[in-house]
């Protein structure tokens, strides 16, 4: 019976691919593939026929001894590969992209070689290929090539990059002046210009914008990718807000012109050179 933990565990997360008989037209691309020892009746005869099937192939194998080192580095030991978490583990750190699990059933005087096809980098079941190889412990011509060619697909299928799930973008918001603060839903989100990342949906949003506290108009942003987005404050906002800072009036001690401080001095006191360095 094939391991049960693994399969059992991995069955959860068996993947259904569209394959078909063009596959084998195709120019077959080298994976590195750990192949376990072949457990079940007559085992030893037939590990070394299993392992010379792959002779041929572009195909770069690991025998269990070294995928059990390899494991070593990781916390694993024996029998990792029980554990799909641990065998994802293994499978991405050290680039292993499929793991063959292979055993041996004999009933009825007949010998079938079954053999489950792992990513190893996702810990999840591709598959299995399945041949009955007679009333002896041994895979001929025809009975290899007939195994090799339901390994081909489920082993291509194995070790391809995996693009990550983008569940947020990045958004850029400016404004012309700088420093209008950004609300989204009333919750300010800092001030422009401002870069932020939220949570990918679908359509766009209103965010208001204000300067000095006062609204200054809205910026459609797009949440369905990143993207640049910007507002001009109007000019007559602009304006009303200068009309509404206090001017600074002599002897308050208010800053005007260059910035330079209004000196008080008391009626009849005299300027002397020391006093002038004051304010330069």
């Amino acid at each position: 019976m094939i391991r049960k933990n693994l399969v059992a565990a991995a069955s959860l997360l068996l993947f259904v691919l569209p394959f078909s008989s063009a596959f084998a037209q195709e120019e077959e691309v080298g994976r590195f593939v750990g192949v376990l020892d072949v457990q079940g009746k007559d085992a030893k005869k037939l590990q070394k026929d299993f392992t010379a099937l792959f002779a041929d192939s572009p195909h770069i194998l690991y025998n269990q001894e070294d995928l059990i080192n390899l494991a070593a580095n990781h916390g694993g030991a024996d029998g990792f590969w029980n554990d799909p978490a641990m065998l994802a583990t293994v499978g991405k750190a050290e680039g292993i992209d499929a793991l063959l699990l292979p055993e041996v059933s004999y009933e009825k005087k007949r010998y079938t070689l079954i053999v489950t096809v792992f990513d190893a980098r996702l810990g999840a079941m591709m598959g299995q290929a399945e041949q009955e190889i007679g009333k002896k412990a041994k895979i001929d011509k025809k009975d290899g090539q007939a195994i090799m060619d339901q390994l081909r697909p489920l082993i291509a299928e194995t070790g391809k990059v995996i693009e990550p799930v983008i569940t947020t973008v990045k958004l850029k918001i400016g404004s012309q002046p700088i420093g209008a603060e950004v609300l989204r839903d009333g919750v300010s989100l800092g001030k422009t210009p401002l870069v932020i990342e939220v949570d990918k949906a679908d359509g766009e949003e209103m965010w208001e914008l204000v300067y000095e506290g006062k609204p200054a108009g809205f910026v459609t942003v797009n949440l369905s990718q990143d993207g640049t987005f910007s507002h001009d404050i109007p000019p007559e906002l602009l304006e009303q807000i200068q009309d509404e800072k206090p001017r600074g009036e002599p002897g308050t001690g208010v800053l005007l012109g260059q910035g330079r401080p209004i000196i008080e001095v008391a009626a009849g006191a005299a300027l002397t050179g020391r006093s002038l360095e004051i304010g330069r």
